[in-house]
């Protein structure tokens, strides 16, 4: 993801594209996915964390039939979720027994 963000991003700028709607403002960086097909959607988000050693995505995949409500899941806020519980942990160290996060 680290070669070719930056190649994305500069793309999408020269296109005029919204960068802020594109490419969500979480962890060191981050690019927001869609595809439809057939039957079907999945959309989501891909964030790198602060530290630089893990790639997350998160993503909403559905195969619905006509008339159905798409889940109601606010992505980017799902996916700051994950850095926070996963940077405690970082910060807690290897072998530290983690404690409840609510």
């Amino acid at each position: 993801m680290p070669a070719s963000y930056e190649e994305r991003k500069t793309t999408f700028a020269r296109a005029g594209a919204s960068l802020v709607q594109e490419f969500a403002q979480i962890e060191l960086r981050a690019q927001r996915e869609l595809s439809v097909g057939p039957g079907g959607s999945a959309y989501g988000v891909t964030f790198t964390t602060d530290d630089g050693e893990r790639d997350i995505s998160v993503i909403v995949s559905s195969l619905l039939p006509h008339g159905v409500e798409a889940p109601d899941l606010d992505v980017d806020s799902f996916a700051r979720l994950i850095e926070s519980r996963y940077e405690k942990k970082r910060q807690r160290g290897p072998g530290v027994p983690p404690t409840a996060v609510h």
